[in-house]
């Protein structure tokens, strides 16, 4: 948020420069992304101008949400790493998807497709193989359910092995999920 220095210039008047929002991350540089979040912050940054105001900063669960808007007087957020993590918060935030874990299988399909997205639109495949293996890394730091498979996953060069992996998650997730037979 750049409040551990001092102010330079008129912030106010920067919404008159053709911006339609702004977003803020509710932590300092120094900060990076450990915490506290600083939700009351954005309060300030919200009243000293004339635009709206983004909240970001450990937006993880919907209840995240409600406590930000009640700190931060925002009434738009941004969610960045939880999505990873969570790709169906969105979803659950707006009511169109019961809150509970994402299924393991679900995230093989999200991955699958991202990475044929990626390759469709022309990225290299190294490249495309790298972002689906930062995908798990950043899941993994919010849900431990993903660890073994970013672990499982990160040392592959080429997509055949993680694709490998990914079928063997929506495997075994179904197993799980449908129990033994009697």
């Amino acid at each position: 948020m750049g409040l551990e220095r001092r102010p330079r210039g008129d912030r106010s008047r920067r919404g008159q420069r053709g911006a339609a929002w702004l977003t803020v991350h509710a932590r300092t540089r120094t900060q990076l992304y450990q915490p506290p979040v600083r939700w009351p912050d954005l309060a300030r940054a919200r009243a000293s101008i004339p635009i709206p105001v983004v909240a970001n900063g450990d937006l993880r669960v919907p209840e995240d949400l409600s406590h930000c808007a009640a700190q931060s007087c925002c009434h738009a957020f941004m969610i960045g790493r939880a999505a990873m993590a969570r790709p169906d918060l969105f979803a659950v935030i707006r009511g169109a998807r019961q809150d509970r874990p994402l299924p393991l299988a679900e995230l093989a399909e999200i991955l699958r497709d991202y990475h044929a997205a990626m390759r469709d639109d022309g990225l290299e495949p190294g490249r495309a193989v790298a972002r689906v293996k930062q995908w798990l890394r950043l899941a993994a730091q919010l849900d431990p359910r993903f660890e073994p498979h970013f672990h499982a996953t990160k040392t592959a060069a080429a997509w055949p092995p993680i694709a490998a992996h990914l079928n063997g998650m929506a495997d075994a997730t179904t197993v799980a999920h449908t129990g033994p037979t009697t």
